[in-house]
């Protein structure tokens, strides 16, 4: 996996929120991240194509954040990520925001508990939306579900999202 993981449109989004896309010297991955290097995003291939995204902070320890079946959940997943950033950055008014309550999941998706991981302070959760695995992600306590979230984003396609992100009135999600 290189630095060319995003489809040309996503990379150019990610660059639009301020964030580069380059392959890590030492260890071969896939790093995204803003100027300083403060927040940094790694990329690692997984067996069978899925990518394990982690995270760190002003050199901190890696967090797991998901793990994600496809580039193109992986597309969808950065498009979320930088979307309210570049919208602010276009001087747009408002947010984009996604429910991770259960009640909100979109149409035809599921969630469950992947095993072994059924503690509540580190439960995680696959996503599967319309027959397709997208991904683990994290959940906390009876009703924080972040595959919910994934769900409604990965519902429409990576340009639909971005254009939501840019439309004056975030249609077809709307602004908070």
């Amino acid at each position: 996996m290189g630095p060319d993981v995003f489809e040309p449109d996503v990379a150019a989004w990610v660059g639009r929120d301020g964030l580069s896309v380059d392959r890590d010297a030492s260890s071969g991955r896939v790093v995204v991240q803003d100027s300083g290097g403060e927040i940094r995003f790694f990329l690692n291939s997984l067996p069978g194509g899925s990518i394990t995204v982690t995270k760190s902070e002003r050199s901190g320890t890696e967090q797991w954040e998901c793990d994600l079946a496809s580039t193109d959940a992986l597309n969808h997943y950065f498009v979320e990520l930088c979307g309210n950033s570049v919208r602010l950055r276009e001087g747009l008014p408002g947010r984009l925001t996604f429910s991770i309550r259960m009640a909100d999941i979109a149409p035809h998706a599921s969630l469950r508990v992947v095993p072994g991981f059924e503690n509540e302070e580190l439960r995680r959760e696959e996503l599967t939306l319309n027959g397709s695995v997208v991904g683990v992600f994290k959940a906390w306590g009876s009703d924080s579900h972040w595959g919910v979230k994934a769900s409604q984003y990965c519902s429409v396609s990576v340009k639909v999202l971005m254009d939501a992100y840019l439309s004056g009135d975030g249609a077809p999600f709307g602004l908070r």
